[in-house]
């Protein structure tokens, strides 16, 4: 993706969401990281309607703790590099916590094999994922490193467009637009160099915006934690908070139903009459 490019989708986001124009066409974000993003370019206020797992996930498993084994997630991964840190970690305070990966422990596994386990280290590489959601839908206690510890780490390294999973062999920092006007942000996402910039931006993190998930700064403060953490009191929290979510998206669902048009639409013959229609206008398509 190149600089022109960007600027015509930003030019299209806004042309299609002009509520003078069209009351019934929005912009959603299913994490507050992508909210505040497209905030940044755009100066659109995105609906937050939050990626979850609630709707299989949730109230379909016994929270057991019949496992003695830590996860270590990204749950997919085999076996986490970082792992060995957390065991030496363990046998220096002479825990007898063990850390294990669901895939080498169970290969393709079912949900209440993980919900048979007492808690998850999250070790992410994204701001969002749907891993995340549907251990919190399940209620399974959650560790991740706390913001400094995660970027000393250097775990997250999908998070902006000019990473290397995106367009970061054709896109740099200076290609990016510059703010929009209505955003207030003090650093832009994009800013992979300055440490105040990462810092500020991953903190609207999924994990760091999910309550009742415990933050660790060091291998060590994570063995004492796990050592001092009431797992059933955190899930029977978790199970709280996942009931009042399910309602609360309930709600906002059937709001973004209610400002689509119940009645049929007589569908255009071609693309102009569609845009005149939508829109009064000859030109919306900036792209």
């Amino acid at each position: 993706m190149s600089r022109p490019e960007i600027d015509q989708l930003i030019l299209h986001m806004q042309q299609s969401v002009r509520s003078e124009q069209q009351l019934k066409h929005f912009v959603a974000t299913g994490g507050r990281y992508d909210q505040e993003y497209i905030k940044y370019y755009t100066g659109l206020d995105a609906i937050l309607l939050p990626t979850n797992s609630l709707w299989y996930a949730f109230n379909v498993t016994r929270f057991t703790q019949a496992r003695t084994e830590i996860l270590v997630g990204p749950l997919q991964t085999h076996n986490h590099p970082l792992m060995i840190d957390m065991k030496n970690a363990a046998t220096a305070l002479n825990s007898s916590f063990q850390f294990a990966s669901a895939k080498t422990l169970y290969g393709h596994y079912h949900l209440q094999q993980i919900a048979d386990h007492r808690a998850v280290v999250l070790l992410p590489y994204a701001v969002l994922s749907y891993g995340i959601t549907e251990l919190y839908a399940l209620g399974i206690p959650m560790f991740v490193p706390t913001i400094d510890f995660i970027v000393e780490l250097n775990l997250v390294i999908d998070r902006t467009l000019i990473d290397k999973f995106y367009c970061g062999r054709s896109l740099k920092f200076d290609d990016m637009p510059k703010q929009h006007t209505n955003s207030h942000h003090p650093f832009s996402p994009e800013d992979i160099i300055s440490p105040e910039a990462i810092h500020y931006w991953l903190q609207f993190a999924d994990y760091y915006q999910l309550p009742y998930i415990q933050t660790f700064s060091s291998w060590t403060n994570l063995i004492e934690k796990l050592s001092t953490t009431n797992f059933k009191t955190v899930h029977d929290n978790m199970h709280d908070e996942n009931v009042r979510r399910k309602v609360e998206l309930t709600k906002k669902w059937k709001s973004v139903f209610a400002k689509i048009d119940r009645m049929q639409r007589v569908i255009p013959q071609d693309y102009d009459t569609a845009i005149k229609q939508l829109w009064n206008t000859t030109r919306l398509q900036a792209i």
